[in-house]
């Protein structure tokens, strides 16, 4: 028995539209699940991050007017105990709140990462914000100790 050509055209043409189709399907299937990687991605942690990063922006601003630049030396820090008194409450309310929540955003968020190792811009944040917070709450005799590791 032989199957007339238009039968088979037809038939060859059904068998590879449903393979286009099966492959484009799962090409749209692939390309909508890394968008919405992505928008959680953004949602989740670049967003958030941005926010945090703003919100660290507008104090610095803040700080810098209630201590201005010839409040301070060529280095930034006060020239007198009340400019340090000022930085002291800076730190203490602002700064290392936030950079904790900023950490606790990025260890709980980790995961939505698109590359395995974690970028050096999070590592030198942590590494910063660990310094911060070690200068803050350890004080120890000026020694030249804390100039030597200031940020």
């Amino acid at each position: 028995m032989e199957i007339p050509l238009p039968i088979l055209a037809a038939l060859s043409g059904a068998v590879a539209g449903g393979i286009v189709s099966l492959l484009v399907a799962r090409r749209k299937r692939r390309e909508e699940a890394s968008l919405r990687h992505l928008q959680r991605q953004i949602e989740e942690l670049y967003g958030p991050l941005y926010g945090l990063i703003q919100f660290g922006t507008a104090i610095t601003e803040i700080e810098w007017q209630r201590l201005p630049k010839e409040s301070r030396d060529e280095n930034g820090r006060p020239k007198d105990e009340q400019g340090g008194q000022v930085i002291r409450f800076f730190r203490e309310h602002y700064y290392l709140p936030l950079n904790n929540q900023i950490i606790e955003l990025i260890r709980t968020k980790l995961y939505l990462l698109a590359s395995d190792p974690i970028p050096d811009s999070f590592t030198n944040f942590i590494r910063h914000a660990a310094q911060l917070g070690f200068q803050t709450d350890v004080r120890l005799p000026d020694a030249g100790w804390n100039s030597a590791c200031a940020i």
